[in-house]
């Protein structure tokens, strides 16, 4: 399968102190560096709130800015810690970082995998104000986190390799040098916004472009401090790249009663980040709260009947309530479920649980800790792979996994807050069971059930259709 990736170049930023402007300009670029169309791009200024739409043709931007003399553009530095360029990434065994440094002091940069362990570092010493540049290579594919340490600062970013590099290493490369300013005469800026712009501000870039008849969508987000250099912003749809960001279009999804639910994309499928915690079906009916357990009545119960919990964890909710009078189960990718997810969405089939499990597994390895949130597990024995050992290391993948618990048996017991986190699926086993999906504090895997009853209760999370 052919991978492509789609990068906003930009070209210059070029300033005309007399009209006191910078004019931004954007391509897009596949892997194999010919031109791909960008159908229309999203420009936002975070820092100050504005935003501006291009639509092709349009590919050029013209933003104002407030500094009065070359001084003042002289003076323009990080106040902080910051990486402001990676490329590639995801990358073949070797990459290329930039790291903006505000202060002097002695800085530290080291790669850790997911487990916390250092696989390569570098201490260069004392370090002026600047941006820098090391080389990247890494000899396994992975998921690793590259981190910056100065004064007591911390400044991270995730890296992907999908390739061999040789060996582990960070080769310091030395600074950035300043080009000499160019001086840039608008004549007919095919984009112009009033909104304010100053070195330092959060921009967020987001590019639509079709390649081989599907849509893609990236968003990146910057400080622009790098004013005098050429920046490459990549978009790169390789397996990984997106992974831990909101869904592209639906960074939220709001359920009937006005809940919203962040998103994560994590391969090719859109999850809630959050578990469900609606009171009612799409319709208003209210689906009362369990005082027992049913095969064929609906209920849902509070983590650990303490409706305190619900705000963290949402409920869990017996099968007769998630499936919401559905016809059917389904053992298909996609379901084709709604049951009582929102519109747009769908309950997931145990096959899109095992898509997401292998592809977890494949890319990130250590499946429950790249799907467990950071916070809230109990804490277990010492294999770096457990939720429960050292869970800062956790979720990875951005899913977010709570350990809410599951309410099981005719006396209603409820097992398990804090150590394991069991999820629906919608597809029936041919005993009247329904496979259910369950991580636990202590366990490496995402494990799977066959026998759960439909009385029994369990979170749930909806897929984008």
């Amino acid at each position: 399968m052919m991978k492509f990736f789609l990068f906003l170049l930009l070209f210059s930023i070029s300033f005309a102190m007399s009209a006191q402007v910078a004019i931004l300009r954007f391509t897009g670029r596949d892997t194999t560096d010919h031109f791909v169309k960008l159908d229309h791009l999203i420009v936002k200024n975070l820092t100050r709130d504005w935003q501006e739409t291009l639509q092709y043709p349009d590919t050029t931007l013209t933003i104002s800015f407030h500094p009065s003399s070359v001084e003042d553009l002289d003076a323009w530095q990080p106040s902080s810690l910051q990486w402001t360029n990676n490329y590639p990434n995801p990358f073949q065994g070797s990459s290329m970082a930039s790291l903006a440094v505000g202060d002097e002091g002695d800085v530290m940069v080291d790669i850790t995998d997911i487990t916390g362990r250092t696989v390569a570092s570098s201490h260069e010493g004392l370090l002026q104000p600047g941006v820098y540049q090391w080389n990247i290579s890494l000899a396994s594919t992975g998921v690793y986190f590259l981190t910056a340490r100065q004064n007591g600062r911390t400044a991270s970013v995730k890296l992907v390799n999908q390739g061999n590099g040789g060996k582990n290493e960070i080769q310091y490369r030395g600074n950035e040098e300043k080009p000499t300013m160019d001086i840039y005469e608008v004549s007919n800026p095919k984009g112009h916004t009033p909104g304010p712009f100053n070195a330092g501000d959060s921009m967020e870039y987001e590019a639509f472009a079709m390649i081989n008849g599907e849509e893609m969508v990236r968003v990146t987000t910057v400080e622009q401090w790098s004013c005098f250099t050429t920046i490459k912003l990549y978009f790169a749809f390789q397996p990984g790249f997106n992974d831990g960001y909101p869904c592209p279009r639906f960074p939220t999804v709001t359920d009937h009663e006005g809940n919203v639910y962040n998103t994560v994309q994590i391969g090719n499928q859109c999850w809630m980040k959050e578990n469900l915690r609606t009171t009612s079906y799409p319709d208003g009916t209210l689906i009362p709260i369990g005082t027992e357990l049913d095969q064929s009545t609906p209920y849902r119960y509070a983590p650990n009947f303490d409706t305190s919990n619900v705000a963290t964890y949402g409920y869990v909710y017996n099968f007769p309530a998630i499936i919401y009078g559905s016809p059917f189960t389904s053992d298909l990718n996609p379901s084709g479920v709604r049951g009582i997810c929102p519109v747009g969405w769908h309950l997931p089939s145990d096959a899109e649980w095992e898509q997401l499990k292998s592809y977890v597994g494949g890319l990130y390895g250590c499946v429950t800790k790249s799907l467990a949130a950071p916070i809230l597990w109990q804490s277990a024995g010492t294999n770096n792979c457990y939720p429960g050992n050292d869970p800062t290391h956790n979720n990875v993948t951005g899913f977010t996994a709570l350990p809410a618990g599951e309410c099981l048996y005719s006396t209603l017991y409820y097992y398990g807050l804090g150590q394991k986190a069991g999820f629906w699926s919608c597809t029936e086993t041919c005993n009247n069971h329904v496979l259910t999906r369950d991580l636990n504090y202590n366990n490496s895997n995402m494990s799977v059930a066959i026998d759960s009853g439909k009385d029994y209760a369990f979170s749930v999370r909806c897929v984008r259709d």
